[in-house]
């Protein structure tokens, strides 16, 4: 998807129509997420925005993630204030870092809301179909974030590799003496969704080089970890970080690699659930 009147490339939307009365679909704290689309970035929601959707069409949710694009991520993050619960087009750290930055979220909320009211107008005109239930769609389409317990079903959720939220607090280039360094700060922790007070997992962070008129990737880079004042290594193009992630406190870390001026990168930060 691309903001209207831009050619920067801003993410994918999912959209699905519902066959779903008003509080169907129950979030994680009990509110009411039909005609919500879920703002989501790098595993973590952002928010349940219901401002796209219009009220009287027929029902729909909805799923917005930025583009892999280290430009477009980092536009997304600088734009949240500091609880990183909204994409806010007119903040200061968004204005001193991007100067398209301001432009690029409001277009991007606009085309989120243009498509959004397209489909639900689209839906008036179609033949009656079987539509799905909301919190199935969002149960699916979430499932890697966190887990929503069946139709039904009275099981607690079970931990899942990626029960957990990963959170990229800031990513730069800096100078370090004579060389340049890519460096990315982050933070993780349990989703609330898991019943257990403990989780063992591997932190896997990643330099990726990209091919500058294609972005493929042609190179991975091992960074050095800073977490839980240690510093960690790695080799074979990533550096992976046993830890032990509890409910009472998230673990935050940074992470650097040296790097050449004229190439351009993206961090891969994921954490996967430790066998035990």
């Amino acid at each position: 998807m691309q903001p209207l009147g831009g050619v920067r490339r801003a993410g994918r939307l999912v959209l699905k129509a519902v066959d779903a009365p008003r509080g169907s679909a129950q979030g994680q704290q009990g509110q009411d997420l039909t005609n919500c689309v879920a703002l989501v970035r790098d595993g973590l929601v952002i928010r349940y925005a219901r401002e796209f959707a219009h009220e009287d069409r027929p029902p729909v949710v909805g799923v917005f993630e930025p583009d892999r694009d280290a430009d477009s991520m980092q536009a997304f993050v600088f734009s949240e204030p500091p609880a990183h619960d909204d994409w806010v087009e007119n903040g200061d750290r968004l204005r001193g870092k991007y100067a398209w930055g301001k432009d690029f979220i409001r277009l991007t909320k606009g085309k989120i809301r243009s498509l959004t009211r397209d489909f639900q107008t689209r839906q008036e005109q179609a033949p009656p179909v079987q539509r799905t239930d909301a919190a199935e769609f969002l149960r699916r389409a979430l499932r890697d974030l966190f887990v929503f317990p069946g139709k039904g079903s009275k099981q607690k959720p079970s931990p899942r590799a990626r029960a957990f939220t990963v959170e990229i607090r800031d990513a730069e280039r800096r100078r370090n003496g004579k060389s340049l360094e890519d460096v990315v700060r982050f933070r993780i922790g349990l989703s609330e969704h898991v019943p257990n007070d403990e989780v063992p997992v591997d932190l896997v962070l990643a330099l990726t080089v990209l091919a500058d008129d294609v972005e493929k990737p042609i190179d991975a880079l091992p960074p050095a970890v800073t977490v839980q004042e240690q510093i960690l290594r790695g080799s074979e193009k990533r550096t992976v970080v046993p830890l032990l992630l509890t409910r009472t406190e998230p673990i935050h870390g940074e992470a650097r690699v040296s790097v050449h001026a004229a190439w351009k990168t993206r961090w891969d930060v994921s954490v996967e659930r430790r066998s035990t």
